[in-house]
């Protein structure tokens, strides 16, 4: 890291910190890009206060953006989602990164990059399970879901269809703990959620083959941005060269413990086909 500084906002303690500069500079009249990030948490995104090195997934994407563009890309960290935005809606920051899923409303408010990465909804069962793939064959059983989850809505859509009870919890923890106890068999997360609490835990679980959804990861972009074009195009570039060459995949692998980047045309699909439109290259 080259600098750092500290800076107080109204409600968001945010960190500044400065990427060092490359030696070649691909993009003549982008010099630098300023990236608004929660930074609090891991896998996802994460800078201790005194300006360490920003880690995760997006920390190591947004490292080799800058080295292989020459931009200089100044963080923000923000503490909090609602000062992430918010650091565009103010022009502080020009982008938003935390491993945002794409949504229709947030694309009312802001532009995107092209997806670079996915999350996916999933249904965790025992580790010797060898029985439970697809949620039809949970019927007659009990799913766990934390409250207020996307995963939480889309198992309380399907529970009288397939047969089967949810059971509720506040958090992830004594959800799965009742599951590796069996007292319940199944528990419907996101895939980065279940991974997270894994490598934390050090415990293991299977995930049965039918995905719940698939959402398109991206970065957002501030649309009154000066140079909002320019940092869109500069992004959906990169994004595109390390799609090819397998970075972004080696990056999602080492923090999720899989491959991400192979559902994108899937989530991608289905996002058009529910909303009527193409966002393969950002909005």
């Amino acid at each position: 890291m080259k600098k750092f500084l500290k800076a107080t906002l109204a409600l968001a303690s945010v960190l500044v910190v400065g990427f060092s500069n490359a030696i070649c500079v691909s993009a003549e009249e982008l010099k630098s890009i300023t990236v608004s990030t929660l930074g609090t948490s891991l896998p996802w995104s994460f800078i201790k206060e005194d300006g360490a090195e920003w880690e995760g997934v997006d920390g190591e994407i947004w490292k080799e953006i800058e080295k292989r563009t020459g931009i200089t890309i100044d963080i923000i960290r923000s503490g909090s989602f609602d000062a992430t935005l918010g650091n565009l809606a103010s022009g502080r920051a020009q982008v938003a990164s935390n491993h945002f899923a794409i949504t229709p409303e947030r694309l009312k408010t802001y532009d995107c990059s092209k997806p670079y990465s996915t999350d996916i909804g999933v249904v965790a069962t025992n580790e010797d399970n060898k029985d439970l793939k697809t949620l039809a064959d949970f019927k007659g059983k009990k799913i766990a879901v934390v409250s207020g989850q996307s995963a939480e809505v889309i198992i309380r859509a399907k529970a009288d269809e397939y047969g089967y009870e949810v059971i509720s919890y506040e958090n992830t923890d004594p959800g799965l703990k009742d599951l590796m106890n069996k007292k319940v068999d199944g528990f419907a997360s996101s895939q980065t959620d279940l991974a997270d609490y894994m490598a934390k835990t050090n415990t293991n679980y299977n995930i049965i083959d039918e995905h719940l959804d698939e959402q398109p990861i991206v970065f957002l972009i501030s649309k009154q941005a000066e140079n909002a074009a320019e940092i869109k195009d500069v992004l959906n570039k990169t994004i595109d060269e390390m799609l090819e060459d397998g970075t972004i995949a080696s990056i999602t692998k080492k923090w999720f413990g899989d491959d991400m980047t192979q559902y994108i045309d899937s989530a991608v699909k289905a996002y058009n086909e529910a909303n009527n439109t193409d966002i393969s290259q950002g909005s």
